[in-house]
């Protein structure tokens, strides 16, 4: 069972770094997102033309002339809007490809495998083989819990970078909406950038998530090789006996530190580009 906790760990890390990596204008979610993106625009056309009318109007009962000037400037704004929500498209497939060219090379840093059963499965079978089962039982009552945590962080990470896709999609689905209202001067022109500053920061997000991850497997595989050789000096050496608890200790402590800085991930991501 404990050897499932930790095979169940590497698959959804594994998982996740791929999820961070995700292709992300491409595949059925992209196709989707598109369609509710087409279903939308009609709606922000209508909202960008009542700005339209709302400035118009504003301008008009401040002077007293209407100059040219003027009606060719809210023209031109109006003009620029409609552009923007076809526009916006590369400006989102621009930030997310940076974003995971970003990802991509910093998960080459470390190209090993996040197998940590492999790395400890004969040496840990070797130690349990000597509990009998009253030891088995006290061994599964006070460090069950451990590697059930474990088990439990290698999916709460992955459904993390998957949820991190979703929001994605989102945005890109909705992106017509933002751009209906640059119209309205100051407030317009923030809701905008917002919307694009907010949308940089769940992509950086899988920055920090791919940094978090590998740090982690780099402490926690260092930790694991000062109780756990590589491989054994001789090819018909036995293999190396561990304490199962410190095994479980240091994979507890790990797991609980990555999750915690995953979760911080996205609020660090927002600091960083100055959205609340």
């Amino acid at each position: 069972m404990i050897i499932s906790f930790l095979q169940t760990l590497d698959k959804n890390i594994g998982q996740a770094v791929e999820q961070l990596s995700y292709k992300l204008f491409e595949g059925d979610l992209y196709t989707f997102a598109l369609n509710v993106q087409v279903s939308i625009k009609p709606i922000a056309l209508v909202i960008l033309s009542v700005c339209f009318v709302f400035e118009f109007i504003k301008i008009t009962m401040k002077a007293d002339i209407l100059k040219w000037e003027t009606g060719l400037q809210i023209a031109a704004k109006f003009t620029l809007a409609y552009f923007a929500m076809d526009i916006s498209f590369y400006l989102l497939s621009a930030i997310y490809q940076t974003a995971v060219e970003w990802v991509q090379s910093i998960a080459a840093l470390n190209a090993t495998s996040f197998s940590f059963s492999d790395q400890i499965d004969a040496a840990l079978k070797t130690a349990l083989e000597k509990y009998g089962i009253l030891d088995s039982i006290g061994l599964l009552a006070t460090l069950g819990i451990s590697f059930f945590v474990v088990w439990a962080t290698g999916l709460l990470i992955y459904v993390m970078a998957y949820a991190r896709t979703f929001e994605l999609m989102i945005y890109i689905a909705v992106s017509p909406l933002p751009c209906a209202f640059i119209l309205l001067e100051d407030s317009g022109s923030r809701l905008f950038k917002k919307f694009i500053m907010n949308f940089a920061a769940v992509s950086i997000q899988g920055l920090f998530m791919i940094i978090t991850i590998q740090l982690y497997v780099i402490i926690v595989k260092g930790e694991i090789d000062k109780l756990v050789p590589a491989a054994p000096a001789a090819p018909t050496a036995a293999p190396t006996t561990v304490s199962v608890p410190e095994i479980a200790s240091i994979m507890l402590l790990g797991s609980i530190i990555l999750l915690v800085l995953t979760f911080k991930s996205g609020s660090l991501a927002k600091s960083l580009m100055d959205v609340g």
